[in-house]
């Protein structure tokens, strides 16, 4: 065999073993484990303000269960207020929506400590203040418990392995009645905000 052809065989090897040596380490590259957001329970404590047929500010609660590395399901409830003082109409709007939620990361950076997220809540809503007597006509009028719906789009910050920080803005629809003393429907009510909320996950 030429001193060619055995130089040409010993760099051919020396190529396979190096290309061989970089896809192990890859490989162990790629298998490395994230520290973060391990926990297989999660609660938030959410602080909102938003703008849309009122100004308003939240407070509320959540707890999920991780299904997925990628998507948690969970219940949610949280209390929504007008703002603002010297309101010159009978009612101030107070709702508490009581949700089911779910919370799917599309974009993970920095071995999953930070997050795109997507959200969405599905749930029941309950008026405060509900019932008052209407000036036109001297007439009891209710206005009901309704449903609601909220999508979302967030981003979120690990500051130890399973806490840190979020944020989302979020579309909020609540549906409603009003109905008269003896619960006739007299009219179907939409109320639009949308919401920007701080929220601290443990």
């Amino acid at each position: 065999m030429s001193k060619l052809s055995l130089k040409s065989m010993s760099l051919i090897v020396i190529l396979f073993l190096s290309a061989n040596i970089i896809a192990q380490k890859s490989n162990k590259t790629k298998e490395v484990v994230s520290p973060f957001n391990k926990a297989k329970v999660v609660a938030m404590v959410h602080f909102g303000a938003g703008a849309g047929d009122y100004a308003v500010t939240s407070i509320g609660l959540s707890v999920f269960q991780s299904l997925h590395q990628n998507i948690m399901l969970g219940a949610s409830v949280q209390y929504m207020g007008e703002n603002g003082r010297g309101n010159t109409r009978l009612l101030k709007w107070q709702k508490i929506p009581l949700t089911l939620e779910t919370n799917i990361d599309i974009k993970k950076y920095n071995n999953n400590r930070s997050s795109i997220f997507i959200r969405a809540g599905l749930g029941y809503c309950f008026t405060l203040n509900g019932s008052y007597v209407d000036p036109n006509d001297l007439a009891q009028k209710n206005v009901s418990n309704g449903l609601t719906f909220s999508p979302g789009l967030g981003f979120r910050l690990n500051i130890l392995k399973n806490t840190g920080l979020r944020g989302d803005i979020s579309y909020s629809l609540i549906s409603d009645r009003l109905q008269n003393e003896t619960g006739e429907k007299l009219s179907i009510n939409y109320w639009n905000h949308l919401i920007f909320r701080a929220s601290i996950f443990f």
